[in-house]
Parts: structure tokens; sequence; C-alpha cells
């Protein structure tokens, strides 16, 4: 009987852990809600809804909004990634090729305690930036889809 039970705990944890996954995954309110409507609405609704919605992607690819908006969004997230990599990698060369990060900082926490910790605030603060600026990434992007759909596909 407690294997029948620690199976349906099993189940149920991997069902959120899975959830969970992909709220991360799609980190911005948008991209969740269109997660969650392919997830819930109908095939037949599904396809209904694209054929009312016919968005010629080469002709906005190649519009002047969409290349001005990869663009920001390159200036966005180019610099935050390389400060990422080097604030990351800064903590194994440091401890590797120096020795000053063993030196106490407060009593017996060292440097390299703080800045493991750091590192971990670090990621929060850097996943917070980049959701709330997805959010406006979204809908920008919808708008510049909106548009076309508006002139009917023709950039």
């Amino acid at each position: 009987m407690k294997g029948n039970h620690a199976g349906k705990i099993h189940e149920v944890m991997k069902d959120k852990l899975i959830f969970a996954w992909i709220h991360v995954i799609a980190s911005s309110r948008s991209l969740l809600k269109k997660l969650r409507g392919w997830f819930i609405m109908g095939q037949k609704e599904r396809i209904d809804s694209q054929e009312k919605r016919r968005v010629d992607y080469v002709n906005v690819e190649s519009s002047p909004q969409f290349k001005r908006f990869m663009a920001n969004k390159r200036k966005f997230i180019v610099p935050l990634t390389i400060f990422f990599l080097v604030f990351y990698f800064l903590l194994p060369i440091l401890t590797s090729y120096t020795t000053f990060l063993n030196t106490p900082a407060f009593g017996d926490i060292s440097w390299v305690w703080i800045f493991a910790f750091s590192q971990f605030l670090m990621v929060w603060v850097l996943c917070t930036i980049y959701v709330k600026k997805a959010n406006s990434f979204d809908k920008e992007a919808d708008q510049i889809i909106e548009e076309q759909i508006k002139k009917g596909g023709k950039s």
C-alpha cells in the first residue's frame, strides 16, 4: 500500500516539476499565456484562429520594425549575457590563480563565500530584469505582428 501511495506522490511531484520547468522556460507572461492556450484550446479551434490571422513571417522578418526590434533585443541580451559569463567564470579563475578570495572578510567568512553567494543573487536579479524586459519585448512583437496582419502580411 505504501509503495502505491509513494508512486502517486512521485507522479504528482513529476507533474508539478514539469509545469515548473515550463513556467521557467516561458519566462514572459504572454508566452506562458500562449503555451496555456495551446494546451487548452482544441485542435479545430486553434486551426480556425490561425486561419483568421494569416501572417507572412518572411515579410515580417524583412520589415524595418522587426529589424529594429531584433537590434534592440540584441542590445539588451548580449551585454547581459557577457556580464553573466564574466561574473560566473570569475570565481573559478580567481580561486585557481589568486589567493585574494581566501582572505577573511568578516571573521571566519572569506571573500570566496561572499562571491559565491553573490552569484546566486546575481542570477535572481538578472532573471527578474530579463522577465520584466521580456514582457515589453512580447508586447512589441505582438504589435509588429498585428501591424502586419492589418497590412495583409505585406511589409
